[in-house]
This record gives structure tokens, C-alpha cells and sequence, in this order.
């Protein structure tokens, strides 16, 4: 028997490696230069026990994945036999919740719980070998003083100790590769880029080309073990997917650092947009997700997005990556993006969900001048603008006389205008009525109690005009007051539909919301919608709306500043 496999990632090597195993001829094809290079390296090594997907009600994901975590050491042992050990395991894993967190510490204690009984039960019917570890461990939340020496407490409501590790990716790859290059019955077929496959026949033919020179060969069978390429590969040969999906791009950054990883704690933020930090004896990993996550497509097949950053795009990513962590796990502090020079690489996953979005048509950006470019709905902070062709409009929301007191010395500024709402609006419909009074090609929006630098305006439409494909146009946030830190969240380009998810999953946050948005795209997203739990977030679901007009642009300054205070 001839078998076929396609893809020389993790799945298509085990694949090939079991089919060998019982005497089958395989041919392992891979379109690059060497098996096991793309996603299968390109990821922290989690093996997971279940316990960062706690909203799943169901347990249904975390079942799985404990299942396959109990099974892969004693698997991966049968295939590439003792170099299993010789690979480096990380430190267990703290979970840490996150002040923004999607579930609260009580939900997600309930979670890890569950996940450990899962893991229990399964350990009944099976003795798992996880490491070298005791999986059977039960996650506990550790105390405060513990906590505090290890996690920067503003950004972290409670942190849990669980015995799930992680293994350096790179090195199984290693490994992995050593063994299909040793195995008489698997050929690796590098290079080899597969087109289709066709399934008229009793044995379906593989149709690739090598470097340019086109071939077509017949199996008995193929294992379809693509990333990137399954669906379009499944299409050829007539099978079509009955669940949506989502492809997904994320940097992250990896360095070889002896002396800092071991005081990097293992950790894992939970639950949202966040990142995970990962140390394995003398490598660090290091993901977050607002700063790596740079593409979203629902297309079939995803777009040739760039493996490596290079240039500002890397060093941008590379300090938002390291101040995002930083503030959740202060001893990151001790890097820097000079240090960080290594291993600088993207991640393309495939994600199944229940939403396709369907890319929106793109309109053409207009701008009119027969006004002052800019309208802005702000306190009297903004007199003090370098840029000065502005219409600033205050709007009290409700009688206020202390406040109207404040305001009416500038109403001297014929550019200055100030409404006093006959009943108060919420913050949703006060903006709204805003919104609703932007005639100037821009608007944008400063809270009450924030400040602006002086070459704020100046900045931002400097950009938006020699940007016509940007909607928004926004720099970085800083923090006062209370709390001091700075909110930074990439550009968002590309599609309609990729940019609208993209805001969605990496702009938690909204610090676009603060930015210069054209009245195009003003128009087109229509205004703030409420909801039902003191409209929270509504500011991230109206930019995801104008992401669908054009690009959101950051501009990297923090020339915003927001202040904390109790009340916030």
C-alpha cells in the first residue's frame, strides 16, 4: 500500500511516522524546504490540560484537549522513542485574571476545577505520562503575597498555580524531522507545493509541482494534513467544510536568554485578547495579543502574509509586546526590543468558529474643505491646540451650573460651542447627539477629564490626509492619575471583514476611539449602539463598524492622556 500524505507539520509527520510504523509506503509532501517549519514551531508548546477555555460551558474543547495532553508524551515516545526526553519542559503554567477579564476569578476557578476532574476521570481509564509531572495536582489559587511578588496587581484580580507545561516546539521539531529522515518507508517530498487532488478514479491522484516542474502521481489513499492549504485542497476533490472558519496571523517574540528566564514565570492571562508568557530553561517566549495579532481572513485560502517583521513594523511590535506584558508580569521589565533580536516570527492558525464575515465593499475616501477640518466634542482642554482651524463642541450632559461656570470663558472663542442637554443622555446618547452635529471632513473626541498634547490635531491630520484609506487616524494612550501606563494597539489594515474582526479581537481597549475619524466613515458606521450591561464596550463594537469604512492608522506617540481616578 501507497499512501499519500499532505502536509509536513506536526499532524502529517505523526501521520506518516504511524502509517510507516505498520509497513505502508508514505509519501510526506511539504511545500518548503523542510518538514515541521511553519505552525508546528511557530507556537508556545502548550500541552494543554483544558484550563484556558473557560467559555466553553460545555467542556467539550477542554475534554479534547486533555485527552490528546495524556496521550501525546506516550505517543510521541512510540514515534521518535527516548529523544522525547531530551526535549526541554517548561515551568507549570500560572493562570492569572486579568483585570478585563471575559469571566470573573470565581468563574474561572469553577473552570479549572472542572477541567481537573476531567483529567481525573480520564486518568482512570488511562496512565498518562505528562512530562514527568503529576497532572493530577489540583489547580490552587495562590496566596496574595505571592501574588504580588510575581504579577502587577492593577492589572491582575487573582493568579492560580496548575501543573500544565508547555515543551520548546522547536526542539520536538528537531526530532520529529531526525526520525522521518530515518525511516526507510517515509519519503520526504520538500518543495513540493500541491495543487489538487483528484478522486474520479478508484485511486485518487495527487496533482503538485516540484520547483516549478509540474507532476501527478496515484495513491491508494491521502491524508489531507494541510494547514493553510486543507479547504482549498479538500475543494478539489469535492468536499466542502460544514462549519466556518477563520484563519488568524500572530507574532510573537522568542530569545535566547539564560539569565532572565529563570525569573520569567509561566503564565498564561486569562480570559480575552491577552498573552502568554513562556520559559523553557534558557529560551523565553513571549506573546501578546493585541501587539502580534496582524491578520484575519475568512477567505479559502488565507493571504501570503509575511512570516517574519522586519524593520519598524518589527521593533513596533516587539516594545508593544514587551510594555503589554510588562505591566502584568513587571520581571519582563527586563527586556528590551534592543535585546530582543531573535526569532521574530508569525503564526498562521486555523481557527473553526460559528461566524464567516464576508468581506464589505470598500468606498473611495473624500475630503471637503469648506470648513475647518476638524470638529471636536471636548472640554475647554483643547483651546490650546498648535492646530487651530477647529469647531470644539461641549456638550454638558444635564444642568450643571459648576460646570457651565467653567466652560462660558471660552465661549469668547467664536469657534467654541457649548449645549447644555435638557435631560441627560448616558454617555452613549450624549456622543451619539455629537456625532450627529460633525459637518468638518474629521471628528474627534476627548472625555472631560483627560488631556490632549498640544500637537495632538496637528499630528493625527497630518497622517489622515496623506492616508486617504484610513477611517480613524489615533495615537497611544497614556495613563495618569491613579494608575501609569501606556495603551497601544496596532494598526488595523487589510480587508473589510479581516479589519472588522481584527478590531473586534486586538482593540479590546478602543484607544482608536479617542483618534481623528473622517465623517465618511462617521456616516457609514452610524452611531453607538447601547447594550444591556451599562454599555459596556460599546465604543469597541461602533470602531468595529467604522473599521469596515477603511484602515484604522496608529500613529505612535503618546500625545493622549487618560486619567484614572476612583469614580473609573
Amino acid at each position: 500500500m501507497r499512501v499519500a500524505v499532505l502536509g509536513g507539520g506536526l499532524q502529517g509527520a505523526c501521520v506518516a511516522m504511524e502509517l510507516a510504523a505498520a509497513g505502508v509506503t508514505v509519501d510526506l509532501f511539504e511545500k518548503t524546504d523542510r518538514c515541521l517549519s511553519q505552525a508546528s514551531t511557530s507556537n508556545e508548546g502548550k500541552i494543554h490540560l483544558g484550563y484556558v477555555y473557560a467559555n466553553d460551558p460545555t467542556l467539550c474543547t477542554a475534554r479534547t484537549m486533555i485527552g490528546g495532553a495524556l496521550r501525546f508524551s506516550s505517543l510521541m515516545r512510540r514515534w521518535i522513542g527516548d529523544a522525547i526526553d531530551e526535549i526541554p519542559v517548561a515551568a507549570p503554567f500560572y493562570y492569572v485574571v486579568h483585570v478585563e477579564s471575559l469571566l470573573g476569578v470565581e468563574e474561572i476557578q469553577r473552570h479549572l476545577e472542572a477541567a481537573h476532574a476531567i483529567a481525573l476521570e480520564e486518568s482512570r481509564a488511562l496512565r498518562g505520562e505528562y512530562f514527568g509531572l503529576d497532572y493530577r495536582l489540583k489547580p490552587s489559587r495562590v496566596s496574595e503575597t505571592e501574588c504580588e511578588s510575581l504579577f502587577g496587581r492593577r492589572s491582575v484580580l487573582a493568579a492560580f498555580s496548575t501543573s500544565e507545561v508547555a515543551i520548546d516546539s522547536e526542539a520536538l521539531a528537531s526530532a520529529v524531522c531526525a526520525r522521518l529522515l530515518d525511516d526507510p518507508k517515509i519519503t520526504c517530498r520538500l518543495q513540493s507545493c500541491v495543487h489538487g487532488v483528484d478522486t474520479r478514479d478508484d485511486r485518487p491522484a495527487v496533482d503538485f509541482d516540484v520547483c516549478g516542474s509540474r507532476g501527478r502521481e496515484r495513491y491508494d489513499h491521502v491524508v489531507n494534513a494541510l494547514w493553510e492549504g486543507r479547504l482549498a485542497i479538500d475543494r478539489t476533490a469535492g468536499l466542502e467544510p460544514d462549519r466556518r472558519w477563520l484563519y488568524r496571523l500572530k507574532y510573537y517574540v522568542r530569545l535566547r536568554a539564560p539569565s532572565v528566564a529563570s525569573k520569567l514565570p509561566s503564565t498564561t492571562i486569562v480570559l480575552g485578547p491577552f498573552g502568554d508568557v513562556v520559559s523553557y530553561g534558557s529560551d523565553v517566549y513571549l506573546s501578546w495579543y493585541p501587539a502580534g495579532l496582524r491578520g484575519l481572513s475568512s477567505d479559502v485560502t488565507p493571504p501570503d502574509w509575511p512570516r517574519v517583521l522586519e524593520g519598524g513594523a518589527s521593533m513596533e511590535m516587539r516594545q508593544a509586546t514587551l510594555d503589554g506584558l510588562a505591566e502584568i508580569i513587571p520581571a519582563v521589565a527586563v527586556l528590551t526590543p534592543d535585546v530582543v533580536e531573535v526569532c521574530r516570527q508569525g503564526r498562521r492558525d486555523l481557527r473553526v468558529g460559528r461566524d464567516r464575515h464576508s468581506r464589505l465593499g470598500e468606498r473611495p475616501a473624500r475630503e471637503t474643505c469648506d470648513r475647518p477640518p476638524v470638529s471636536r466634542p471636548v472640554s475647554y482642554r483643547g483651546h490650546g491646540q498648535a492646530h487651530d482651524e477647529l469647531e470644539v463642541v461641549i456638550s454638558l450632559d444635564g444642568a450643571e451650573p459648576g460646570s457651565e461656570e467653567l466652560c462660558r470663558p471660552f465661549l469668547e472663542d467664536s469657534r467654541f460651542r457649548l449645549v447644555v442637554q435638557p435631560e441627560q443622555l448616558g454617555w452613549v446618547g450624549n456622543t451619539n447627539w455629537l456625532m450627529s452635529q460633525v459637518q468638518t471632513p474629521f471628528w474627534c473626541y476627548q472625555a472631560q477629564d483627560d488631556l490632549i498634547d498640544p500637537g495632538y490635531v496637528e499630528a493625527l491630520l497630518e497622517h489622515a490626509r496623506r492616508a486617504p484609506e484610513a477611517a480613524v487616524v489615533y495615537c497611544d494612550i497614556e495613563a495618569f492619575g491613579l494608575r501609569s501606563f501606556r495603551i497601544s494597539q496596532p494598526s488595523v489594515t487589510g480587508g473589510a471583514s479581516a479589519r472588522q474582526l481584527s478590531l473586534l479581537y486586538a482593540h479590546h481597549s478602543a484607544v482608536a476611539f479617542r483618534g481623528l475619524t473622517r465623517i465618511e466613515a462617521l456616516r457609514e458606521s452610524g452611531g453607538i449602539r447601547p447594550n444591556e450591561v451599562d454599555d459596556f464596550s460599546a465604543d469597541t463594537t461602533w470602531m468595529a463598524a467604522a473599521a469596515r469604512w477603511g484602515e484604522l492608522h496608529r500613529v505612535p506617540s503618546g500625545l493622549y492622556r487618560k486619567r484614572y481616578h476612583v469614580g473609573n
